[in-house]
């Protein structure tokens, strides 16, 4: 049977409680379309419903996830479930985490959409699944500034498009794959330390507004940049990076064309960081794009590379190269190793190489370009 759980709800009581609600057809929210209502209070929930859990084709036909419509709302600290058929919609109050609560492990779907929001951190410690969509969102509304409305992946997440979005930051320590599209969206900042795919699109954007009507912005006091750790990478079709702050970058590889643009004031682009034990790989079918307002460095450190004579900037473009530093304009931004690294080199591979700096381009390192179309504008050498 299909179950409805009511205004006033299930409330279980006491520190490490637990609530589990099953159904041999869909979980629902009784209350009337478009309010929102607390349905469920405990430490943990389990939440399994054979066609679907808080999703209702018949409130919801367009298959998208609404506030109010239809999702179960919840304050729980650790959630797992199942969604069957029919998907899986759930909104919380509070920090949340998916886990492994009993004997079920993270919340996962046969097919239909899994839509999770918190109104403050999400961290994601089990797996989540589904043949469909899945969007992952930790985000007051609105923003507190407070530097804490968090999403953090440290489990898988597999589905057909992939959204992921905070109000402040986005970290990604587990594997991501998306059939489709993935989405990364946050207010602050973004770290990959994991391998994300995407059989078509990848973006991510900083200091963008949320999904739905959530509008995220730039906190002034919060960590803004986008970082790729040790074994952080983005494989996809296409990728477009637009970030407000600086970008450290791992290892971008697109069958098309990458493009990354650092739009802040005194932004730069950097490929790699030895702090970090990261190196600098870009890989695109047909065309690079780089844009930074103010520099772009081939090593985010002036200590000694990885691997001492290998590049720390590796650029392959199967038909154009386009770097821009200053991109704001201001007279301010080189193309260049740092200067007090004679090591750091960057090797670049493409048949038409298009650089323009205000201050200098110095690659240092092999510049392969096919039909010797090689443009650089600003002092410096090439």
């Amino acid at each position: 049977a299909t179950a409805l759980v009511r205004e006033g709800g299930v409330h279980a009581g006491g520190l490490g409680s637990t609530a589990t609600l099953t159904a041999s057809r869909s979980i629902l929210d009784a209350a009337d379309a478009g309010t929102v209502t607390l349905n469920v209070s405990a430490t943990n929930l389990v939440l399994v419903g054979a066609t679907g859990v808080g999703t209702d084709p018949t409130l919801d036909p367009d298959d998208e996830f609404v506030v109010g419509i239809g999702q179960i709302d919840t304050a729980v600290t650790n959630l797992a479930g199942f969604g069957g058929t029919g998907g899986f919609a759930l909104a919380n109050t509070g920090a949340l985490t998916i886990a492994t609560v009993g004997t079920v492990i993270g919340v996962s779907a046969v097919t239909g959409d899994i839509d999770v929001r918190t109104s403050s951190p999400l961290t994601v410690n089990a797996a989540v699944t589904s043949a469909n969509d899945i969007t992952l969102e930790a985000g007051a509304v609105p923003d507190l500034d407070d530097c804490l409305d968090a999403l953090t992946i440290n489990a898988v997440v597999d589905g057909h498009n992939v959204n992921l979005a905070a109000a402040d930051d986005v970290t990604v320590n587990d594997t991501v794959n998306a059939l489709e599209n993935l989405r990364i969206v946050a207010g602050d900042g973004v770290t990959i330390n994991d391998f994300v795919f995407a059989g078509e699109l990848a973006t991510i954007t900083t200091g963008a507004a949320g999904f739905g009507a959530n509008a995220y912005a730039d906190d002034a006091a919060c960590p803004n940049s986008l970082v790729f750790g040790p074994g952080g990478g983005i494989f996809a079709d296409d990728i477009v990076i637009n970030v407000a702050a600086d970008i450290t970058l791992g290892i971008l590889k697109a069958v098309n064309t990458v493009t990354v643009t650092a739009t802040g004031v005194g932004s730069d682009i950097f490929f790699g960081d030895v702090g970090l034990g990261v190196q600098g790989l870009v890989i695109a079918g047909t065309s690079v794009t780089l844009s930074a307002a103010d520099n772009i460095f081939f090593q985010n450190s002036v200590t000694t590379p990885l691997n001492p004579g290998d590049p720390q900037a590796f650029i392959v473009a199967g038909t154009l190269l386009t770097m821009t530093a200053d991109a704001n304009v201001d007279a301010v931004g080189a193309i260049a190793a740092p200067e007090a690294d004679a090591l750091t080199t960057a090797d670049i591979f493409a048949p038409v190489v298009v650089a323009s700096a205000a201050t200098g381009i110095a690659y240092r390192g092999q510049v392969d370009s096919l039909v010797s179309a090689t443009t650089t504008v600003g002092v410096g050498t090439a």
